[in-house]
């Protein structure tokens, strides 16, 4: 028997597939490249047949624009450690593009980018349609999008107004993967990781390989206790005679765990190119208005999908506690929460957070978390009370109160009613709840806009003042700012191999740091310095250069501890680091 359908299983892990939601962080949403190689033959000649198909020919006085269109397919599938199905989904529909004068766009809400290029691809999807829990929900209209599309690359993809929820933002993913570049590797950012790879060409078919990846932990909800374990992928790209995408097959397998047991969220997606008769046909009858608001007014409801549950007694409150711990759903979460903060004064959840029925003793521990984190779902203000209240309650246990700190810092609504008792907590210093206060400070700068000012001030305060500067060093590392980095990187070579460590783990995400790290945690002799040095060459996939190596191999020779020689071996295990 299938597990009931959630929000988390079929859009929070087929958020992969659509950008925008906000455990999705904003700033992940673009393709980017980077790197460089000298390009090869081929592609040369690829690139000089994409020109001729890109460029518009004249038939008499009538321009014929490129077109480009495709049939999709994403099915999602769930299942457990025994390859049960849980849940699943399919996304299909159609793709049409075409090319037109940027003059000819109609979206002026951004401003022209100099050097911007001088044509820009329009875009429908038709026929779309999400399957799911048995029911199929098709798109009332055709969806308008606008994209650049330059050497092979889609970006810049704007679904005009589009709700963040809808599942046509899955083509956001669609569109990247069904790009490629040959000269430089290629950074995919998704809901659950960002991935970097390299395109390689054999004959018509295009296959990549891994540089990097980075998991994002920071996307699962931390109440539930679900982090990726891995992902595997498998990815190849068909082209057509003008180097164009005529075919994609692309399986991804994410991995995750949790206390309860793990699951395996399965994805594939096919693309194949429509023939040129289907297209015209297809582009001939499309017309489209594509203003900044084209799409502000569609509204999609998926199909199976209690968007509240009703929850009007204790026994119904204890049904959804027991079903959310089965499986995690954001909406469900948010309907425990509400009914909590209206029926439940801090004394009564207190009390509630130990109650044994239903959960057992031994989940107790899960019971309190579920119950912190669904309150932390509904971005009110009256929520961020409720959080408040709970901190300061004396019967609360120290672990529930560090849950209800780090909810605080991922509260999407918070204000300087939670973030002056949190800088109350962290400049107490004989509170063992301090550290984590401090960390949220900084994580709060990430979860709300409104705060990174506050936030950033009050972090570059505390670097200059505080005497824990490790820990306010990785509250900076939580907030996602590099606003500060300047500041921070004074203190690299600090006595303290804690706030050393700490810089690494910080500014190892900035290049401009990259050099001085490395040149530093060398000459360190400090063991944990190296080592976290060597976790972040590892996860950043970095290349030592052969002056780096030469002055690694000479501090070897001279390094009398056999711990810090160890770990300066170990930089250079692995001839395949590289940033």
């Amino acid at each position: 028997m299938k597990q009931p359908v959630s929000n988390f299983l079929l859009y929070a892990v087929f958020g992969v597939f659509i950008s925008g939601g906000y455990w999705f962080y904003q700033q992940l949403s673009a393709v980017s490249q980077s790197g460089q190689s000298a390009m090869p033959a081929r592609q040369a000649a690829a690139d000089r047949s994409r020109q001729e198909r890109s460029l518009p020919a004249t038939k008499g006085a009538d321009s014929i624009h490129a077109l480009l269109g495709f049939d999709y397919n994403i099915t999602t599938e769930v299942v457990n450690n025994d390859q049960v199905e849980l849940a699943s989904s399919v996304f299909s529909g159609k793709l049409v593009l075409k090319r037109v004068p940027a003059q000819n766009n109609l979206d002026t809400s951004a401003p022209e980018k100099q050097g911007a290029a001088p044509f820009i691809w329009q875009g429908q999807i038709l026929d779309g349609q999400l399957s799911q829990a048995g029911k199929t929900k098709q798109f009332d209209q055709a969806i308008l999008f606008t994209a650049q599309y330059q050497e092979f690359v889609f970006n810049d993809i704007n679904f005009l107004g589009l709700d963040a929820g809808h599942p046509a933002n899955a083509v956001r993913y669609l569109l990247k993967q069904v790009s490629y570049d040959l000269k430089q590797p290629i950074t995919i950012a998704t809901a659950t990781d960002i991935a970097r790879y390299r395109y390689l060409q054999r004959d018509n078919r295009l296959n990549r390989e891994l540089e990097s990846r980075e998991i994002l932990h920071d996307t699962q909800p931390q109440a539930l206790n679900i982090s990726v374990e891995k992902v595997t992928e498998d990815w190849q790209l068909i082209l057509d005679n003008n180097a164009l995408p005529e075919a994609l097959n692309n399986s991804l397998t994410t991995f995750y765990q949790s206390q309860d047991g793990g699951f395996a969220v399965k994805q594939r997606l096919t693309v194949t190119a429509l023939d040129t008769t289907a297209l015209e046909k297809i582009n001939n009858g499309q017309e489209g208005s594509y203003n900044a608001n084209a799409n502000s007014s569609l509204v999609y409801q998926a199909p199976g999908l209690n968007v509240q549950a009703d929850i009007n007694s204790y026994e119904a409150l204890m049904q959804a506690l027991a079903k959310l711990a089965t499986l995690p759903d954001e909406a469900l979460a948010k309907s425990i929460g509400k009914y909590l903060i209206e029926h439940y004064s801090a004394d009564e959840l207190v009390k509630l957070m130990k109650m044994q029925e239903n959960f057992g003793a031994e989940n107790n521990d899960k019971l309190a978390s579920l119950i912190i984190y669904s309150i932390q779902k509904n971005p009110e203000f009256a929520a961020e009370v409720t959080l408040v209240d709970l901190l300061e309650h004396p019967e609360l246990e120290t672990i529930n109160k560090q849950r209800v700190i780090m909810s605080l810092g991922r509260f999407e609504a918070v204000s300087e009613h939670s973030l002056n008792r949190l800088q109350q907590l962290a400049q107490t210093s004989d509170n063992v709840l301090a550290h984590t206060a401090q960390l949220s400070i900084g994580t709060a700068a990430r979860y709300n806009e409104q705060q990174k000012e506050s936030v950033s001030d009050y972090l570059s305060g505390q670097l200059r003042q505080s005497d824990n500067k490790a820990v306010t060093l990785l509250a900076i590392n939580n907030s996602g700012l590099n606003t500060l980095n300047a500041q921070a990187v004074n203190y690299l070579g600090d006595k303290s191999a804690a706030v050393n460590v700490a810089l690494i783990k910080l500014l190892a995400k900035d290049p401009a740091y990259h050099e001085q790290l490395i040149n530093y945690a060398i000459v360190s002799n400090q063991a944990k310095t190296i080592h976290a040095l060597g976790r972040a060459l590892a996860a950043k996939q970095l290349t030592l250069n052969p002056a780096q190596e030469q002055q690694i191999s000479a501090q070897i020779d001279k390094t009398q501890t056999r711990v810090v020689k160890e770990q300066l071996l170990a930089l250079l295990a692995d001839e395949e680091q590289s940033w």
